[in-house]
């Protein structure tokens, strides 16, 4: 029977072993005391040997490559590894954007945090993680513990963030059209480089020409071994030669074949499929509507990173003239903005008003 539970790690070290695409990898361990004979993980002190493998592999070479890939890209080190490489470990991806690109004034990342649910709606709020794991001063301290550790940064509603995130691009993000044309001409460039079919019929007829010669040959083999003309031994190696090279052009003939029946879009469909990512791209950065949340990809493609300090927020912007940055205050609940002149504040939010307004 297989495991009922799969731990990440398990997954992990399967979707690291070469062996499931083909390749076998020696000195995974060493011993580097022959006297205690005590295996250890090999980090790089001896060079891995790696052949091909004679079992089916169940995913392509450039399958597992990308694979690792993709590992790499979300492991970091930590402050312990070596120059072999030890100890490191992943990070995993937030799914909310702003615990992707919001931080702390101490310098660690926002958790989410579920405030509380009404109607099967969630509401988020975003907190310091080390605030989160550590506690506050004041909380360190009834605990008996030093106050040094914690944080003491306000937690954030997550409707706070989206309101202020509908502010900056309303008011600030000045090159979003020249982005949504420049990733238009990008979808026009790859109509103009998209490949025309392969016509490789001359290609598999010739192919399946030398598999009815060999399919010939062996048969005037099977006759001279029926009449005794040949030995044994000599049929067998010379059966097994034609049957090798009957797999090998079958091979080829399937991998052409795959290419040829590989379906070119027409170009009146491929109109109607760009026209269909026009639309999408003008949808997605079209923020007039009211209340409609900002995707995460246009955020990520402006906004930087957010700093979250006690009385204001600092976000950090990408637009046309470069970075960019942005205080927003809050005070007794009230969030502002100021302006050129001191006494010029634009109040985005203020209690009693209701966060529509902001919204």
């Amino acid at each position: 029977m297989g495991k009922s539970n799969w731990h990440e790690a398990v997954i992990g070290e399967i979707l690291k072993n070469s062996f499931y695409c083909g390749i076998m990898t020696y000195h995974k361990e060493i011993t580097p005391n022959y006297l205690e004979q005590k295996k250890v993980r090999n980090y790089g002190e001896v060079p891995l040997t790696q052949t091909k493998g004679t079992h089916t592999p169940i995913v392509t070479v450039e399958e597992f490559n990308h694979v690792q890939e993709l590992m790499a890209a979300r492991r970091k080190c930590t402050k312990k590894t070596d120059e072999n490489g030890r100890y490191m470990v992943g990070t995993v991806i937030a799914p909310n954007v702003w615990s992707r690109i919001g931080f702390c004034q101490c310098g660690a990342k926002l958790n989410k945090v579920r405030w509380r649910s009404v109607n099967g709606v969630e509401h988020l709020c975003f907190r310091c993680r080390r605030a989160v794991k550590n506690g506050t001063s004041e909380s360190r301290k009834k605990r008996g513990l030093p106050a040094k550790g914690g944080c003491d940064s306000p937690m954030v509603y997550g409707w706070k963030m989206d309101a202020m995130a509908r502010y900056i691009f309303d008011k600030c993000i000045d090159n979003a059209d020249e982005v949504k044309e420049n990733a238009w001409r990008m979808i026009e460039r790859e109509k103009a480089n998209r490949p025309e079919k392969k016509d490789n019929s001359a290609e598999i007829r010739q192919l399946e020409g030398e598999c009815d010669k060999l399919a010939s040959r062996y048969d005037r083999l099977y006759e001279m071994r029926a009449e005794k003309e040949i030995t044994h031994e000599y049929f067998i190696q010379r059966g097994l030669e034609i049957q090798r090279k009957t797999a090998e052009l079958k091979v080829q003939i399937e991998q052409l074949q795959e290419e040829a029946d590989a379906v070119e879009m027409k170009d009146e469909d491929y109109d109607k499929k760009l026209k269909q990512l026009h639309f999408a791209l003008n949808r997605l950065m079209d923020l007039s509507v009211p209340g409609k949340k900002i995707p995460d990809a246009v955020v990520e493609l402006f906004i930087k990173e957010i700093v979250v300090y006690p009385d204001h927020y600092e976000w950090h912007l990408n637009t046309k003239k470069g970075e960019k940055s942005l205080i927003i205050k809050e005070e007794n609940d009230i969030i502002s903005v100021a302006g050129n002149d001191e006494q010029d504040v634009e109040i985005l939010y203020q209690p009693g008003l209701g966060k529509r307004r902001l919204l």
